[in-house]
């Protein structure tokens, strides 16, 4: 489990810290927890845009929740991979995730392995 904690701030992401996809596709879904006392802002990055699509990309995640992360790979030939949620404190009164991250100077960030098999 990828677990990173800052003072008033912790997030962490489970199952584990890597996820194994049959090469022909699927989908998988995670959970990011903020167990912190501060909304975070989060964005996903990956090393593979063409096989794997995130659903939600950018989004907050309230102080104490969780969300689901969706991770669905298309058929495509085996390779090893990786996602990196980037996170740091939600800006007061912003609305739009995507416009708090293009500014964010992340706290923290959580690498999950993505691997693809025969």
């Amino acid at each position: 489990m990828g677990i990173i904690w800052h003072q008033r701030v912790a997030a962490y992401i489970s199952p584990l810290c890597s996820v194994v996809f049959e090469a022909d596709g699927g989908c998988v879904q995670f959970t990011l927890t903020n167990t912190g006392m501060t909304d975070l802002v989060y964005k996903i990055k990956s090393t593979n845009n063409k096989d794997y699509r995130f659903k939600n990309v950018y989004g907050f995640v309230n102080a104490g929740t969780k969300l689901n992360i969706e991770i669905t790979r298309t058929k495509a030939a085996p390779k090893n991979d990786k996602f990196v949620v980037q996170y740091a404190p939600a800006p007061p009164g912003v609305k739009d995730p995507q416009a708090a991250c293009k500014s964010m100077s992340p706290l923290g960030e959580i690498s999950i392995g993505l691997h693809a098999v025969p």
